[in-house]
Formats: C-alpha cells, sequence, structure tokens
C-alpha cells in the first residue's frame, strides 16, 4: 500500500500533466455574446453615440478581464453579419451560434441606465450543451461615464469569476 502510493505521487511529480492534483486547471471556455444597452433615464439630450461608444469599450474591457484573469478562454462567436447580443438574436440563436465554437458556457447581458447616476448590469452564464443558466447576477454602479462603464465591466468580470465559474 506504502509503495502505491509513493508510486503515484512519483508520477504526479514526474509527470504533472497526469493530473489536476497539482492545482493545474483549464481555462473556462467561453462565448461572449454582445451586451445590450437600455435607457430609461429620460435625460432630454440624445446620447446614443456616447453610449454606443461606452458600449463597444465595455465589451472589450469585459473581454480582456476575463481572458487576462487567466481562468477564461474567449472564443468568438459568428452571427452571420448581425450584432451577437440577446436582443438582436434571441437566446436560442445565441447558443445555437456558440455551439460552433469549443466553448461550453455562453455569457449573456444587458446594461440598463436608469440615471445619471445609476446604472445596472444583468448578465447570465448558460451552459450551451444543456441551455442551463450556470448563474444569472445583477450589479449596479454609479455613473454615466467611460470610467464608471469600465469600472462595470471589470466588476462583471470579476463577480462571473467569484460567483459563476469557480
Amino acid at each position: 500500500m506504502r509503495y502505491r502510493l509513493a508510486a503515484a505521487l512519483s508520477c504526479l511529480i514526474l509527470f504533472p500533466s497526469l493530473g489536476v492534483a497539482l492545482g493545474e486547471t483549464k481555462p473556462y471556455q467561453i462565448a461572449v455574446a454582445k451586451f445590450d444597452f437600455k435607457d430609461t433615464s429620460g435625460e432630454p439630450t440624445n446620447q446614443d453615440a456616447k453610449h454606443s461608444e461606452f458600449l463597444v469599450r465595455f465589451d472589450e474591457t469585459l473581454n480582456s478581464a476575463l481572458k487576462n484573469d487567466g481562468s477564461f478562454s474567449i472564443l468568438p462567436v459568428a452571427c452571420d453579419g448581425r450584432p451577437c447580443s440577446l436582443a438582436n438574436l434571441g437566446l436560442k440563436a445565441l447558443l445555437d451560434a456558440a455551439a460552433t465554437t469549443e466553448a461550453k458556457y455562453l455569457l449573456v447581458g444587458q446594461i440598463h441606465k436608469m440615471s445619471t447616476l445609476v446604472g445596472w448590469t444583468m448578465f447570465a452564464v448558460v451552459e450551451i450543451g444543456t441551455g442551463k443558466t450556470v448563474c444569472d447576477r445583477f450589479l449596479t454602479y454609479r455613473g454615466d461615464t467611460e470610467e464608471a462603464w469600465t469600472r462595470a465591466a471589470a466588476g462583471v468580470a470579476r463577480d462571473i469569476k467569484l460567483h459563476c465559474l469557480k
């Protein structure tokens, strides 16, 4: 018995790729849909152009934060020239598009501007093979600036790691 244990430990030390016992894990394969944006603030000034820019940066920051963490491998989703977001395609079409990748999970979400001071992000991580929601979360943030949206994106990435895929 003692010799078998010693032999098994020796194999793990000499050949670390044989097991996860030494702390090596594969990154989560995740397809990330574009987040949607909704503005119900009622502000009189048209801010569509500004929010479109913020949304592009939000998506870039979110993808970078997930990728740079090392826990996630971001896989692109092809949507036949249409924006790859939940509002544009619906969940079934996004899951079908994500199923053509090697991703196991799909991230979808929305940013909602309630006022100049308050916004929120709502997102869900869905298992592609089953369509089962792994987690869905609702996070608030303050401000309607590029910095506020960047912080919100980083917060979503952090929250996914802490509460959705650990």
